[in-house]
């Protein structure tokens, strides 16, 4: 049954660095049975960028700032990916200038945001929450210890790993999973977006909620033009490849 999974036996499933375990009491309401009352889970939530800092705010009275990051070649961001980052600790990002090269360490977390209209339903949104920034070393340093004016390798990875809520598709081979991620206390809903393709079209049919997966990928940025002449910012996670983690035998 797609609405029921019903866990017979401890799963003993491999953990990734930073892992929680789930209490079963988080799915009690979500049509999910288990025969035990306690099971891990494999959880992870990374994302690592590496790039120049395009922008940097600031604001001191909330103590919140925001840096954009551009991860490819082009200093056009409306075409490339230039992922945007938030802190909420303002002394992480003292001495980090526009211009400078960067790697950045940062986790995905999800909250609720403003209804579009008053008593209206609050949407979740999910924003790239930075966890340490450092100088990036060029290639030489990084390969050999020895400092350089060289080359900056960018990057732009995503490695998530957690329970499958809800999978939906789209037109076009699009696939939308809603992840439930725990980290460190805090239990975050992700949506990633996955094309189809022939490496992934078997799994992603056949994916029901309730298992885990672990995906890895990266973060993809665009602009849409308004009927306003405004620019609208999307920020997406695009998973580029997927694997199905499954319990294995209490005898294994």
């Amino acid at each position: 049954s797609r609405d029921r999974v019903v866990v017979t036996h401890r799963a003993h499933v491999p953990i990734y660095a930073g892992s929680s375990p789930a209490p079963a009491i988080l799915y009690k309401n979500r049509g999910i049975k288990f025969e035990r009352s306690y099971f891990m889970e494999c959880y992870e939530n990374a994302v690592i960028l590496q790039g120049v800092i395009i922008s940097k705010r600031v604001n001191e009275e909330k103590k919140i700032g925001a840096i954009v990051v551009n991860t490819t070649s082009s200093s056009d961001r409306t075409k490339h990916n230039c992922p945007r980052l938030v802190c909420f600790d303002l002394r992480q990002i003292v001495g980090f200038e526009v211009g400078d090269f960067v790697c950045i360490k940062a986790e995905i977390q999800s909250y609720l945001g403003a209804p579009a209209e008053e008593g209206g339903r609050r949407p979740r949104r999910q924003s790239l929450v930075i966890k340490e920034i450092t100088k990036a070393k060029t290639r030489v340093e990084q390969e050999y210890g020895v400092k350089s004016t060289g080359l900056f390798l960018k990057k732009n990875e995503v490695k998530l790993a957690g329970g499958v809520q809800r999978i939906t598709s789209r037109d076009g081979g699009l696939w939308d999973i809603t992840l439930r991620v725990v980290t460190n206390g805090r239990m975050n809903t992700l949506l990633v977006k996955v094309y189809e393709n022939d490496r992934n079209r078997n799994l992603l049919q056949a994916l029901l909620p309730g298992q885990n997966v672990c995906l890895v990928g990266m973060v993809q940025t665009k602009f849409k033009q308004r009927e306003d002449s405004q620019r609208t910012y999307f920020q997406d996670i695009i998973a580029l490849d997927c694997l199905l983690y499954t319990s294995p035998s209490p005898r294994d």
